[in-house]
């Protein structure tokens, strides 16, 4: 659960960042602003997509075949 929280946590921060750093520039156009949002959502996807949960534990295997 925590790696969940933590690549959730990391992706609102880059999201916040690069339409942070997107507003400071100040695109003009339609097209401007889609390259930031595309550019913001790069982490995310890649985050849910390459970053695997671990295996369980045999601890964690154990515990949840007893409930």
């Amino acid at each position: 659960m925590a790696l969940h929280t933590w690549q959730t946590q990391m992706s609102l921060a880059w999201i916040i960042f690069v339409i942070s750093v997107g507003y400071a520039i100040g695109p003009t156009s339609v097209a401007g602003w889609a390259i930031v949002t595309a550019t913001a959502l790069i982490l995310p996807v890649l985050l849910q997509r390459f970053w695997r949960r671990p295996e369980p534990s045999m601890s964690e295997s154990i515990r949840d075949s007893v409930r």
